[in-house]
């Protein structure tokens, strides 16, 4: 899947990405924020596919604190 199609799965088949910036801060991933046709700033970090068991590991521990309330 292409970034512009998980955007339109996302948030609607009429959205699109505008811009992109690069965002500073990490060592590990690419950041940027990406401004959306509806006026919204979002924020997304990317990787090669080797390192997709990173997100899958950020993803459970995220599920977790989310669940302790």
């Amino acid at each position: 899947m292409t970034l512009n199609q998980a955007i339109k799965t996302k948030y609607g088949n009429n959205i699109s990405i505008i811009s992109r910036k690069a965002v500073h801060g990490g060592d590990i991933n690419s950041a940027h924020a990406l401004e959306l046709s509806d006026g919204s700033v979002i924020f997304m970090k990317s990787n090669t596919r080797e390192r997709e068991n990173l997100f899958i590991s950020e993803l459970n521990s995220l599920e977790a604190m989310r669940s302790t309330g």
